[in-house]
């Protein structure tokens, strides 16, 4: 039985890449005799979007395929919800089987929306993958984002199987958009894709390494608003 997980770097994924996904799929049932599908909540539009493409591959393969909904009882208000309330409250249609899978604790409740908030749901994230025998991973090293970071840590575990479904044209519009910049923008992007820190790039500058990662940030959110089609959804 193999498990397997999903990052995203955007709400949307470009047509070329969901044709890559949907190969990939098919090869992981052809290749393995069961499959653990693991999603940490399933609100975001990429989320929905894979359930819907397991539930119909599910109704086109003779391999098992499970879907399962890690919790983290320590977010939020450390609510413990009735099984079928907890999966209606993280986007699963409540009449399909999901099995619940808790997230192991810290010890501490966590306030929503604080920083620490935050810092655990990529904590819990992080041990996802490292639960995994595969990630499927949507993503752009030369980006800022919450998946390249998640990517990285996958790679540094020899048990997790990497396995990106990005598009070479999406990742020639990526360079394009990267090549047009200019001023500031380009300066901070550059450096950080040579390796270096936020604080060393910000001493350069005159700002604070905190305001070379907000500048990075919209950067790559502007390049990932422009390559996507919100339509599409």
């Amino acid at each position: 039985m193999a498990k397997v997980t999903f990052v995203s770097m955007w709400h949307a994924i470009a047509p070329a890449s969901m044709e890559l996904l949907r190969d990939e799929l098919v090869a992981l049932c052809q290749k393995e005799e069961k499959l653990e599908f693991w999603f940490h909540a399933c609100h975001r539009d990429t989320s929905q979007w894979l359930l819907r493409e397991i539930t119909e591959l599910k109704s086109h393969t003779q391999t098992p395929i499970e879907i399962v909904d890690v919790v983290d009882r320590l977010k939020a208000d450390w609510c413990i919800r009735e099984p079928e309330e907890q999966l209606r409250h993280d986007g699963f249609e409540t009449e399909a089987y999901v099995r619940i899978v808790y997230a192991p604790g810290v010890g501490s409740k966590i306030p929503y929306e604080s920083k620490q908030f935050i810092s655990r749901a990529n904590q819990v994230d992080r041990w996802v993958i490292d639960q995994c025998d595969y990630l499927l991973a949507y993503y752009y090293d030369g980006t800022l984002n919450g998946a390249t970071n998640l990517v990285r840590h996958g790679m540094r575990n020899p048990r997790v199987n990497v396995i990106p479904v990005t598009d070479p044209a999406t990742v020639s519009q990526i360079e394009k958009l990267i090549g047009e910049l200019d001023g500031r923008q380009k300066l901070i992007i550059d450096d950080i894709r040579e390796g270096r820190s936020y604080r060393s790039i910000g001493d350069e500058l005159n700002i604070s390494g905190n305001r070379v990662a907000q500048i990075a940030a919209k950067v790559s959110s502007n390049i990932m608003r422009a390559i996507h089609i919100p339509e599409q959804w």
